[in-house]
C-alpha cells in the first residue's frame, strides 16, 4: 500500500506560512504604531510652536496613544498640580459644555425658569432640611470622635441634588439607592484607566450612565404628567417642565416643530449635567467650607456675629431666600472660598477657528483648550494667596473690579446658570454649621496639598464635631457685635 507523507517545510529549510504571515502582520502593526506614534509627536509639536519658534509651556513630548492619562491616574494630584504650573500667568456634540447656536441659546433661555427667586426659595428650604438631618446623623455616631468628613459630606450633597432636581419621582427606596450608586459609578469613572470592559471602573460608569438617564426620562415623563394636570412645581424638574409644556404650546401655535430640548432624553441629558455640575464641584466647596473655617476662628467668629444678628435665637428655624440675603459677609465668605480653591482645575473649550491665546501663540481650529481657572483666580486680585473674604465688601469690591478673572462660574454663552443654587448651598451649610456645631481639623503634613476626584479637594480633612452648647453666648460673635473691629484675615505664609 502506498503512502504519501508530507513533511514540515522547516524541513526543507522553508519558512512555516503561518509563522511567517504572523510575524508579517506583527511587523506591520509595529511599524504602524510606531509611524502613528511619530505623527502624534509632530502634530503635537505643531500645535504648541508659538510664532517664535519656541514652544508654549509644559511637556516636550507626549506618551504615544495614551497620552498623560497613565500619570493623571497613577498620581492625580502630581498630574494636574503640574498643569497648573505650567498655566500661563495671566466632546460630545450633545453635550453643552460644547455646544454653540440658536439651539444652545434656546436651552439657557428655558433654564431661566428653574432659578426664579420663588424657585431658589423652595429650593433652600430642601437644601436645609437635608444639611440639617446629615449633620445630625455625623454627630450622633462620631460626636467627639475625629472623622474623615468628605466621603459624609459627599453623600449629603448628592441627596440634596436628587431631591432639589427629581425629588418627588424618587419615590421608590430602592431606585433612589440604585441611582445614587450608578451616579457614584459615573463619577468614579472619570479618574479610571480609559479600557471599558465589563468589571473596570470605565464599564460601571457606563452602565451606571445608561441607568441614570433611563430613571431621569422616567422622572421627567412622571414631572409633565403632574404639570400637565396642574400640579404647583416642587422641584428643579416641575420647574423647567412647565416652562417646555409652554415652549411645546407656543411652537404649536406658530406652525413650528416642537423645541429639541423639550423630549424627555433631551432634558434627561441635560439634568445629568446638572447633576454632575451641583454634586461634585459644590461637594469639593462644602468640604473645603468646613477646612477652611476650622483653620480660620477669626474669620468663623464673624460669620456666626453675623448668624446671631440674622437669625437671632431662633436658630432652629428653617432658612429662606430673606434670610440667606441678609447675610453678606457669609456671602462674601463663601465667594473667597470659591476663589481661592476654585472647585473646577479647568473647563475644556473648543476652538472653532484660529484663537489667539497670547502675542505669539495662536491655538488652531479644532484644538481642545483647557483653561486654569485656578491660576486665573490667583491673578489681579489683591494679596491673591491669602483667605481675605473683605476683598469682596462694599469698599473693595474685587469681584467687580477683577470680574474677568473671577471664572468660578465660567464666562460669555456658557456662564453657569446655577450659579445662585451653588452659592446658596454653600450659606445654607455654613450658616447651620456654624451655628450648631463647634469642630476642630487635626492637619497632617499633607493637609495642604490637594486631592483631584475630579474635583479638587483638602488632601484630608479629619475633623473632631461637637454641638455647640452656647449658642448666643460666643464671647467673639457678642464681641463683634458690640462693635469692635474685626480682625485682619490670615496670610498664608
Amino acid at each position: 500500500m502506498n503512502t504519501t507523507s508530507f513533511l514540515a517545510p522547516e524541513t526543507y529549510g522553508l519558512p512555516n506560512m503561518a509563522e511567517a504571515g504572523a510575524g508579517s502582520l506583527l511587523l506591520y502593526v509595529g511599524a504602524a504604531t510606531g509611524a502613528y506614534a511619530l505623527y502624534e509627536q509632530l502634530r503635537f509639536k505643531m500645535k504648541t510652536r508659538k510664532s517664535t519658534g519656541k514652544s508654549i509651556p509644559g511637556p516636550s513630548s507626549i506618551t504615544p496613544i495614551l497620552g498623560g492619562v497613565i500619570t493623571m491616574v497613577k498620581d492625580p494630584y502630581a498630574f494636574w498640580e503640574q498643569q497648573r504650573q505650567w498655566a500661563w500667568s495671566g466632546g460630545e456634540k450633545n453635550n453643552m459644555a460644547f455646544a454653540h447656536g440658536p439651539e444652545h441659546k434656546a436651552l439657557r433661555k428655558s433654564f431661566l425658569s428653574l432659578f426664579t427667586r420663588k424657585a431658589l426659595s423652595i429650593y433652600i428650604q430642601l437644601q436645609d432640611g437635608i444639611i440639617r438631618r446629615h449633620m445630625s446623623s455625623w454627630l450622633e455616631k462620631y460626636e467627639g470622635k475625629e472623622f474623615e468628613i468628605r466621603d459624609y459630606i459627599r453623600n449629603m450633597n448628592q441627596e440634596t441634588s436628587q431631591d432639589v432636581f427629581v425629588g418627588p419621582y424618587l419615590d421608590d427606596p430602592i431606585v433612589r439607592q440604585k441611582f445614587s450608586q450608578a451616579y457614584s459609578d459615573m463619577t468614579d469613572a472619570f479618574l479610571a484607566a480609559p479600557i471599558c470592559l465589563p468589571g473596570t471602573a470605565v464599564w460601571r460608569g457606563r452602565k451606571g450612565r445608561l441607568y441614570v438617564m433611563e430613571v431621569l426620562q422616567t422622572c421627567i415623563n412622571r414631572a409633565k404628567t403632574y404639570i400637565q394636570q396642574g400640579g404647583e412645581p416642587r422641584c428643579l424638574a416641575d420647574f423647567w417642565v412647565r416652562r417646555c409644556l409652554e415652549e411645546i404650546t407656543e411652537a404649536k401655535e406658530k406652525g413650528e416643530p416642537q423645541p429639541s430640548h423639550t423630549t424627555d432624553w433631551k432634558m434627561a441629558d441635560a439634568l445629568i449635567l446638572f447633576l454632575f455640575a451641583s454634586q461634585d464641584a459644590s461637594t469639593a466647596s462644602l468640604v473645603w467650607t468646613t477646612a477652611l473655617m476650622a483653620d480660620r476662628p477669626d474669620i468663623l467668629a464673624r460669620v456666626r456675629a453675623e448668624q446671631y444678628a440674622v437669625r437671632g435665637d431662633n436658630l432652629e428655624k428653617t432658612l429662606d431666600g430673606e434670610a440667606i440675603s441678609s447675610m453678606p459677609f457669609t456671602r462674601q465668605v463663601v465667594k473667597e472660598i470659591l476663589r481661592y480653591r476654585a472647585p473646577a482645575p479647568m473647563v475644556p473649550q473648543m476652538t472653532y477657528a484660529p484663537y489667539p491665546i497670547t502675542e505669539d501663540y495662536t491655538a488652531p481650529a479644532g484644538t481642545m483648550v483647557f483653561p486654569s481657572v485656578n491660576a486665573a483666580c490667583m491673578q489681579g486680585f489683591s494679596n491673591p494667596e491669602s483667605f481675605d473674604p473683605d476683598r469682596f465688601g462694599p469698599h473693595r469690591k474685587e469681584d467687580i473690579v477683577h470680574a474677568r478673572n473671577y471664572l468660578v462660574f465660567g464666562a460669555g454663552p456658557h456662564y453657569c446658570v446655577g450659579k445662585e443654587y451653588a452659592v446658596n448651598q454653600l450659606v445654607c451649610y455654613l450658616s447651620i454649621l456654624s451655628t450648631s456645631c463647634d469642630w476642630v481639623r487635626r492637619r497632617t503634613e499633607k493637609s495642604d496639598l490637594w486631592k483631584y476626584l475630579p474635583t479638587i479637594y483638602p488632601y484630608d480633612s479629619y475633623m473632631t464635631m461637637e454641638w455647640r452648647k452656647d449658642h448666643g453666648k460666643d464671647v467673639a460673635a457678642k464681641a463683634y457685635l458690640a462693635g469692635m473691629e474685626a480682625p485682619e484675615p490670615e496670610k498664608d505664609v
